[in-house]
């Protein structure tokens, strides 16, 4: 069983706690403590974050099914379903190749939110100087 908690060492809340018979043990996602014997919350954690919700959205835009993406991503359909329902969180690599798949940033797989690329801020800042050189050739 999973439960939500706060974290000793970086104080956030979403550590994953998982017991096991008699013992339990913490380890935090963010900062990686690990611990034993840690007070435990009692409330279940979510197993679906947003970014696994994200994930499933993604190929289900591209009109994928998790037989078609699985071996896309170079993973089998069983690690897939795992992602997708919260069971298995992606390592680093696979959240990497995944942006790179569906050409999404990894701020946006996490969080929902997508920054602007450097290639395409210096896109954006040759179109404005191209401008701006426009406007002054016209006055």
């Amino acid at each position: 069983m999973t439960y939500d908690a706060a974290c000793p060492v970086c104080g956030r809340v979403n550590c994953r706690l998982y017991l096991e018979e008699t013992e339990g043990w913490m380890e935090c996602e963010y900062c990686g403590t690990s611990s034993q014997h840690f007070p435990f919350a009692n409330k279940p954690a979510n197993r679906k974050s947003e970014m696994t919700k994200r994930i499933q959205e993604l190929r289900k835009n591209k009109g994928m099914i998790q037989e078609d993406l699985a071996p896309a991503l170079y993973i089998s359909i069983e690690h897939l379903k795992k992602l997708e329902t919260g069971k298995r969180r992606p390592s680093f690599e696979l959240l990497v190749f995944i942006s790179e798949y569906f050409d999404v940033s990894i701020d946006y797989l996490l969080t929902g939110k997508e920054r602007i690329s450097r290639q395409t801020k210096l896109k954006l800042d040759n179109v404005i100087a191209d401008l701006t050189s426009l406007s002054r050739e016209m006055t």
